[in-house]
């Protein structure tokens, strides 16, 4: 197994934040895996489970972000034993 960090933007499902609600967002995540495809997949179900559980599918009809992938990196193994694995902060991306 190898150390992943996969990033992404998701869209079309608004997150409701304290300034009010985006449309988009960018959150990354690091885990262990067999290859980049693997960790893609396993990164995806991730968010989708962190995003069920903060009950964000529940305000949005049970909808799920799209996910683009913009960033897929292995963590070199110099910095994998400071590495945090996990999903991420979900940081809303706001307009102007």
């Amino acid at each position: 197994m190898q150390l992943y960090t996969v990033r992404f933007r998701g869209t079309g499902v608004p997150v409701v934040t304290p300034e009010g609600a985006v449309r988009a967002f960018e959150v990354s995540v690091t885990l262990d895996a067999t290859g980049e495809e693997a960790a893609e997949a396993r990164a995806r179900l991730d968010v989708y489970r962190e995003w069920t559980s903060r009950g964000w599918g529940a305000e949005a009809s049970g909808a799920l972000p799209d996910l683009a992938v913009i960033a897929l990196e292995r963590v070199s193994s110099l910095r994998a034993p400071f590495t945090a694995k996990g999903v991420g902060d979900i940081a809303p991306l706001h307009d102007g």
